[in-house]
């Protein structure tokens, strides 16, 4: 991790919503970052811009440094679902993904947003140490549900995940 004045040191990225025309920018990013077994899907959601009111970029001097894709879930209209954040290796460790978590988070569309929910793979540590951060920085713990796993996708059945939950606070 960075030291903190880094954060200050470093230029302000721009947080905004995503558009169709960066989808390849976006997959660039994904594929940059991560191997996504979600890249197709990530595609779609941008070409077609859905999830776009509640999903964001983060720019950087005309480049894209960030991406998270998320939504409110139809059955729980007070949880946002953060479905997948993405940060360029350039840009981790200076608060990026909490910028962008809080810049859907402050949008008309989350007003009633009670908590933000994610699934994490039981080893991935680098997502843990994230939302506990990101839980820590709204003076709460991570609420997680254990018994989840990858059962409804054919690729991964032997890949364990939890469900994690950050009460926000009241305001």
């Amino acid at each position: 991790m960075k030291h903190p004045k880094e954060f200050f040191r470093h230029p302000r990225p721009i947080v905004r919503f995503p558009s169709g025309q960066d989808s390849a920018e976006v997959m660039e990013l994904i594929d940059e970052c991560e191997t996504s077994k979600y890249a197709a899907l990530s595609r779609n959601i941008l070409q077609k811009d859905l999830l776009s009111e509640t999903s964001v970029v983060a720019e950087l001097d005309g480049q894209i440094v960030g991406w998270m894709a998320a939504y409110k879930l139809p059955h729980d209209l007070e949880t946002l679902f953060v479905w997948q954040l993405i940060v360029s290796e350039d840009e981790r460790g200076l608060g990026l993904g909490s910028l962008m978590i809080n810049s859907a988070l402050n949008r008309d569309i989350c007003e009633g947003v009670e908590r933000v929910q994610t699934a994490i793979e039981a080893d991935d540590g680098d997502t843990w140490r994230f939302f506990k951060r990101f839980a820590h920085s709204k003076n709460t713990d991570l609420n997680v549900e254990t018994d989840y796993t990858h059962s409804l996708y054919k690729s991964k059945l032997d890949t364990s995940e939890c469900i994690v939950t950050v009460p926000l606070p009241v305001t």
